[in-house]
């Protein structure tokens, strides 16, 4: 096994970066190439020869997901008065597309779905579809416990969820 390279407390960039810890990572479309946030909202874009500070988001970054043609990055933040937000941003820049509001509790997680939607899964008892580039909310699916996990079928018509205290994995239809 080779490394290819690292992000952390010997790396000389992580001074500049104030990664204190890393919550989520996720590889982009193209390359063995990365995306992490950390928990001072810094998403930062790692190649094996390259570290690249992407932007400054908002404080406790707890969840990640990058789009599949990796132009769009999809974050959660934990913010004290805003733990029900998530928001959906510009791979390349970090400019914001749109901001996911609706969830009454806080989000734990969220995936692109394809076809330009988005999901999140929220302390709240439901899985949100969302339109990526509007931020509309397109339904709310109820779901029977906590949701602690949520990923996307490559094509967007299957969510799979863990819960906790449940060995299950859940499969959503995500168009009804």
């Amino acid at each position: 096994n080779k490394l290819l390279g690292a992000l952390g407390s010997n790396d000389s960039l992580s001074p500049f970066l104030h990664m204190s810890q890393l919550r989520r990572v996720r590889f982009m479309a193209v390359g063995p190439s990365a995306l992490a946030c950390g928990s001072d909202g810094v998403v930062a874009h790692r190649t094996p020869d390259n570290l690249q500070k992407v932007w400054l988001g908002k404080p406790e970054c707890t969840a990640l997901d990058v789009s599949r043609d990796g132009h769009g990055v999809a974050l959660v933040f934990g913010l004290r008065d805003e733990h029900n937000l998530a928001e959906v941003r510009y791979g390349e820049t970090g400019a914001l597309l749109s901001q996911l509001r609706g969830h009454q509790d806080t989000v734990i997680d969220i995936c692109f779905a394809g076809r330009g939607q988005v999901a999140t899964a929220s302390r709240d008892n439901t899985i949100r579809v969302w339109q990526a580039k509007t931020g509309q909310s397109l339904r709310a699916i109820p779901i029977p416990a906590v949701v602690t996990h949520l990923a996307c079928s490559p094509a967007g018509h299957v969510l799979a969820s863990a819960h906790s205290n449940d060995p299950t994995i859940h499969l959503w239809d995500a168009d009804r």
